[in-house]
């Protein structure tokens, strides 16, 4: 779902996928799918640096998904959709999340309330504008 010129945001729901020769092209054409529908016909690719957020949310264990794993793939599906090329992005974060009774998010966008109320584990996606390289995070 596009939220601004240079915001793009998606929730996919799966239990994110390391690269291995089985898995990477399902998780990856998932991703890519959807991104595909959530891209708007106007929507210019983006080849400039970019930040990228990527979040695992999951109601139950998280186990045997490594977050630096999990973001080769999805970054991948999402060129030539969303970015001309993964190379741009220049700052990532990526995490897990679990969705525990005391857990309280802010700031919650639209497309991250459709992945709340529609899946038990999902990612969250976020493109943006870059960081200020002059600003240690």
């Amino acid at each position: 779902m596009l939220l601004a010129h240079n915001r793009f945001e998606l929730v996919v729901g799966g239990i994110p996928k390391a690269p291995t020769a089985k898995s990477k092209p399902r998780w990856q054409e998932k991703i890519r799918k959807a991104a595909e529908e959530g891209v708007p016909p106007e929507w210019k690719l983006l080849a400039e640096e970019v930040s990228a957020v990527i979040i695992y949310f999951h109601r139950h264990a998280a186990s045997g998904v490594d977050v630096d794993n999990m973001s080769k793939p999805i970054l991948d599906a999402l060129e030539g959709i969303v970015i001309e090329d993964d190379g741009f992005v220049v700052q990532l974060t990526a995490r897990r999340t679990k969705l525990a009774g005391d857990l309280e998010i802010r700031d919650v966008s639209p497309e991250l309330a459709r992945g709340l109320g529609s899946f038990d584990d999902f990612i969250f996606v976020r493109i943006s504008d870059p960081p200020d390289h002059g600003e240690i995070p």
